[in-house]
């Protein structure tokens, strides 16, 4: 049998799921791209969030405007 290890929960306390396949299975893992990348720190995300790629400032956007509305996606739950 052959055993692959799968990241679950990671803001639970990471832990492996377990799977086994036959040995006749051809197996491949595929990570999303930046999975073995360091985790970004704060500094690098108020950089991020001050002059964001392809798109004006915050403030910029946010000009003449009351209110703002940011949105970010929770890799930890599914998402339509």
């Amino acid at each position: 049998m052959k055993q692959v290890n799968v990241p679950q929960l990671p803001l639970q306390g990471p832990r492996d799921l377990e799977l086994q396949f036959p040995d006749g299975w051809d197996v491949e893992i595929c990570n999303m791209v930046g999975f073995d990348r360091a985790a970004i720190t704060n500094d690098e995300i108020r950089a991020a969030l001050k002059k964001p790629q392809g798109t004006p400032a915050f403030g910029d956007l946010a000009k003449g405007g009351k209110e703002v509305a940011i949105i970010f996606d929770d890799y930890a739950r599914a998402s339509k």
